[in-house]
C-alpha cells in the first residue's frame, strides 16, 4: 500500500503518535493513495456514488476510519490499564490477606510459645526465677553467705569467743571488767554508809 494524497492528510499531522508517517511518501505536501483491495462491499460502496463524489467520499472514509483506530486504540488501551489495574488491586488485596493470615499464625503461634500457661517459656523462666530453689534463691543464698562470712570474718576478732570484749564478760573471777564493777559499787556503797 502507498499513501499519497493531493489532501494534506491532518490525521497524520494532527496524531504524530499514529505511526503513519512511517508509511506516507510526501511529494510537495500532497499525499496520493493506492488501495487495491478485493472487498466486494467497499468496491460496491465506491461504485454506487457518482465520480466526482468518489475521492471526498474516500478520503471522509479514510479519516473516520483513521479516527475510529485512534479512538478504539485508546479505548483498548484505557480498558487494559483498567483491567490490568484491576487485576493488579486484586492481587495486591490477596497478597497483603495471606500476609496477615499468615502474620497472625505467626504471631499467634510465638505468644502461644511464650505464655501458654503448660509450656510456654514464659512461665518456665519465671519459675526458675521465683520458684523453690530458683534463680532468685539461689542469688539471694548466695549473697547472704558471702556477706555472713564477711561479717563473721570482720567481727569474730572484735566480739567472737576469744575477743576482748567476751574475755572481759565472763563471770569469774579473773574477768577484769567485773573485778572493776564490783571495785565502783562497792565504794560507792562504802561512801553511803
Amino acid at each position: 500500500m502507498t499513501f499519497a494524497h493531493e489532501n494534506n492528510l491532518k490525521i497524520a499531522n494532527e496524531y504524530p503518535d499514529t505511526g503513519l508517517q512511517d508509511d506516507v511518501k510526501t511529494f510537495e505536501d500532497k499525499y496520493r493513495i493506492e488501495i487495491f483491495t478485493h472487498d466486494q462491499h467497499i468496491i460496491d460502496s465506491i461504485e454506487s456514488l457518482p465520480e466526482e463524489d468518489r475521492e471526498k467520499f474516500l478520503e471522509n472514509a479514510l479519516r473516520i476510519g483513521i479516527f475510529a483506530i485512534y479512538e478504539a486504540k485508546g479505548k483498548i488501551q484505557k480498558n487494559i490499564i483498567g483491567d490490568e489495574g484491576e487485576k493488579l488491586l486484586k492481587d495486591l488485596k490477596t497478597s497483603f490477606v495471606t500476609y496477615r493470615e499468615s502474620l497472625n499464625s505467626e504471631i499467634q503461634a510465638s505468644l502461644k510459645e511464650y505464655f501458654d500457661p503448660t509450656d510456654g517459656r514464659f512461665p518456665q523462666k519465671v519459675e526458675r526465677l521465683i520458684g523453690n530453689n530458683g534463680d532468685i534463691e539461689k542469688l539471694m543464698r548466695n549473697l547472704t553467705e558471702k556477706t555472713e562470712g564477711v561479717i563473721n570474718n570482720t567481727l569474730s576478732p572484735m566480739i567472737g569467743p576469744d575477743s576482748p570484749i567476751i574475755k572481759n564478760l565472763k563471770p569469774d573471777e579473773a574477768n577484769e571488767f567485773i573485778r572493776v564493777m564490783k571495785d565502783q559499787v562497792n565504794s560507792v556503797i562504802n561512801l553511803q554508809k
